[in-house]
């Protein structure tokens, strides 16, 4: 069961305060239909078929995530296990297929170079769904 966490906090002098948790992703075995609700554009079969690769790909992984300020029932990832980078490389790598917002279509090789010099830099944050998540505990707030 998914727990509803209120994505910011008020604190002492007005800051607002983000909550990290930690979660599990429940990504696995999307339907079409689920899959085309994410996109504002008519996607591909094709198109369809990876992302749900990509996703299944990730299932179970424990990450740490946000919640979105800027989508509401979103969360962003905020971080991963060094031992599950190689799988979060990958799916990042998946997502950069995206024949709209994609930066490395197709090249991999200068991906997975950019990766391993730190010089990747994504073009905006990835995020999961409210449905794509089980959080597990809170973290803390930053």
């Amino acid at each position: 069961m998914l727990v509803m966490v209120q994505p910011l906090q008020k604190c002492p002098g007005g800051i607002q305060m983000l909550s990290i948790y930690k979660a599990k992703l429940t990504t696995k075995n999307k339907s079409d239909d689920q899959i085309k609700r994410r996109f504002d554009m008519k996607v591909s079969q094709n198109e369809i078929d990876n992302f749900r690769n990509a996703l299944n790909s990730v299932n179970g992984l424990v990450i740490s995530v946000a919640p979105s300020l800027f989508s509401e029932g979103s969360y962003v990832v905020a971080g991963w296990k060094n031992e599950d980078d190689h799988l979060m490389r990958d799916f990042i790598y998946a997502m950069e297929q995206d024949p709209y917002f994609g930066s490395y279509i197709g090249d991999r090789e200068v991906f997975l170079k950019d990766w391993k010099n730190n010089e990747y830099e994504p073009m905006g944050a990835f995020s999961f769904e409210k449905d794509d998540i089980e959080l597990l505990e809170k973290i803390t707030n930053v």
